[in-house]
């Protein structure tokens, strides 16, 4: 008879590797040299943005949480209820647009009074960054067809010192055009995302 905790620990690794291998809702940290720092960091910003699962899902996550995992290899969940209506399917890549933008946490820049901070850096590679920015001034200076999202993609390591991840945003309005989402879902998602900014900016950070 298999005990209760090793059937509960191979289950849970079998959920771990088929997220790996469908590239699902899932971040590795299995290549960062402070794994603390990006668990930490990756609860910080738990529910903060609307998160993009890509293909072959295709959806977007206004609300979620994080599930870690460390008896396999290190790694994080992105799980949310399947009859939740905070799940936005049908959604391609092509209504991404690439940004500039990279979110730190403040602390990497001596401000440890901001829990993030936006950085701009080159889109190709991590280099060194250009200028610091509040992410509630740029994000409240948005179009509102235009809302900031994270993909489970973006999760990097700068330098080997801090964990960072790339900012994106959804063209709604492309989105709108392609009619994947009926009216009543495209509303609930541009009402989520707003309130996700008005929250942001009032954070203060």
């Amino acid at each position: 008879m298999v005990p209760i905790m090793d059937a509960e620990k191979k289950e849970r690794n079998s959920d771990i590797d088929q997220a790996i291998s469908e590239k699902e809702s899932f971040w590795s940290l299995e290549n960062f040299k402070e794994k603390m720092l990006a668990l930490k960091f990756a609860r910080s910003i738990e529910n903060i943005f609307g998160v993009y699962i890509g293909d072959p899902l295709n959806q977007i996550y206004t609300r979620y949480f994080l599930e870690v995992y460390t008896d396999h290899h290190i790694s994080i969940l992105l799980s949310t209820d399947p009859y939740s209506d905070a799940i936005f399917d049908g959604v391609t890549e092509d209504c991404l647009k690439s940004s500039r933008l990279w979110v730190f946490p403040g602390a990497f820049f001596g401000k440890p009074n901001f829990k993030f901070l936006l950085a701009k850096m080159s889109s190709n590679h991590l280099s060194s960054p250009e200028r610091l920015l509040l992410p509630s001034k740029i994000l409240s200076g948005l179009s509102p067809n235009y809302m900031p999202i994270i993909t489970n993609e973006d999760l990097c390591e700068f330098q080997q010192k801090t964990p960072c991840l790339n900012l994106k945003f959804i063209d709604l309005n492309r989105l709108r055009d392609t009619g994947v989402l009926p009216p009543i879902k495209m509303n609930d998602l541009s009402l989520s995302m707003s309130e996700k900014i008005q929250n942001l900016v009032g954070l203060g950070c």
